[in-house]
């Protein structure tokens, strides 16, 4: 009887091991699952499937779990399938080598914020969270340092419609640091004011929060006659992206004040946003702009354009330029009874794309003024770019506004080369 019990519960413990191992081959450990961010410290074959079916592909670096990675989908009954490595394989999501603590790490997005929470198979001395907007884990920032018994975190300043990347970055008993393989989290906001977000709106006297939403129109390269993707009427919008194909010309200001917080433009097509309220302020808050070199844009030009009289533009909160770029602002050069003054605030911007004719264009002659203070410029050097460039300003119809050059510490300039750094 004692045999046959023995028996019975190897049996039993073989099925469950071998129903365990069904998701992966036999020799290889899971290191995420469909959906997730994966990561191999160098060229390791990697499985991705379910119930005893597989393809692999030997990848290096972080990558999803998707079949757009691997390229087929080897058992489409299955819809969660897992990606594995050898057992042998550096993780560094895991630690690697034999007898390391592994962090498993799961991410939960809310509104305006994400949960953390992980285990580990060990105990470990000390726990950082770690953040990035992009799978990659070079340039991860560390958000909180917590005590080695934790197992939980809120991180309550996240945007909604901003993907984030997070990573357990830890040390265990034994002093060996590693981190948790990356995890996906998009907080978005449950309102139906996204329902407000839509290719060719009109939004008025309200913010609306668009949890993340993409809407575009057409673009028809440079043409100034394109239709804008949304009309602001003393207006807010935030956690909006425009899409790349869709731009035509931007969102409009054109009346109040309107602020731009976490909007993102895949590839700017005329301008990213025109600012035509008189005597009003747009604000744009975090966020990026891209602009690809004769994509669907044409020829790169501006970002901001500023057409209104006594009035603002304020680009603050870390918003990046990326890709090849004209300019970051201009003020009119040759609107239909120009005139000024305009006025523009740059604070904490980033530069990690090209600008081929400065950052800020003012019209000193309308007395212009742009204000910029901790611009942080990517291999900047003097004059590449230029930063601020005061123009002769012209009404439509009576010549070419006139470049006259790169300046500082003037009425119109009013920055010093101690508030630009390279990084």
């Amino acid at each position: 009887m004692f045999r046959k019990l023995t028996l019975g519960l190897a049996l039993l413990a073989s099925a469950t091991s071998i129903q365990a191992a069904a998701n992966r081959p036999n020799g290889f450990t899971t290191i995420c699952k469909s959906g997730q961010t994966c990561m191999v410290a160098s060229p390791t074959q990697v499985a991705f499937g379910a119930a005893g079916k597989f393809v692999k592909k030997t990848l290096s670096g972080a990558f999803s779990c998707d079949v757009a990675t691997f390229g087929s989908d080897p058992n489409p009954a299955k819809s969660v399938k897992e990606c594995s490595v050898p057992d042998n394989a550096a993780i560094p999501g895991n630690g690697g080598g034999d007898g390391a603590v592994t962090v498993t790490l799961q991410a939960d997005a809310g509104d305006g914020e994400v949960e953390l929470s992980w285990s580990a198979t060990g105990a470990l001395r000390n726990v950082q969270v770690m953040r990035d907007t992009d799978a990659n884990p070079i340039g991860r920032q560390r958000i909180a340092r917590l005590a080695g018994d934790a197992r939980t975190f809120r991180d309550a300043k996240a945007n909604n419609g901003t993907s984030y990347w997070y990573w357990i970055k830890y040390t265990d008993a034994k002093g060996v640091v590693a981190s948790s393989t990356a995890q996906f989290a998009q907080p978005l906001r449950d309102s139906s004011s996204a329902d407000e977000c839509f290719a060719g709106a009109v939004i008025k006297n309200k913010s609306v929060d668009c949890g993340g939403r993409t809407i575009g129109l057409s673009c028809n390269k440079d043409s100034e006659h394109q239709p804008p993707v949304l009309t602001l009427i003393n207006a807010s919008v935030k956690n909006l992206r425009i899409s790349a194909n869709g731009g035509s010309d931007g969102i409009h200001c054109t009346s109040g004040d309107c602020t731009l917080e976490n909007v993102v433009w895949e590839d700017v097509c005329e301008d990213a946003a025109t600012h035509s309220s008189e005597g009003g302020t747009m604000t744009i808050i975090g966020g990026w702009a891209y602009n690809s070199n004769n994509g669907p844009g044409g020829k790169p030009d501006k970002i901001f354009q500023h057409n209104s009289r006594h009035s603002t533009t304020i680009i603050k909160g870390g918003f990046t330029v990326k890709g090849d770029n004209g300019k970051l602002w201009r003020s009119c050069g040759d609107c239909k009874n120009n005139g000024g003054p305009r006025h523009l605030v740059v604070e904490d911007v980033f530069i990690e794309g090209t600008l081929s004719s400065g950052l800020a264009g003012v019209n000193s002659n309308y007395n212009d003024t742009a204000t910029i203070r901790n611009l942080k410029v990517k291999n900047y050097k003097a004059g590449k770019p230029k930063i601020c460039v005061e123009y002769e300003g012209v009404k439509k119809g009576e010549g070419k506004s006139e470049k006259k050059g790169e300046f500082w510490n003037t009425a119109s300039c009013q920055v010093d080369q101690s508030d630009v750094f390279s990084y």
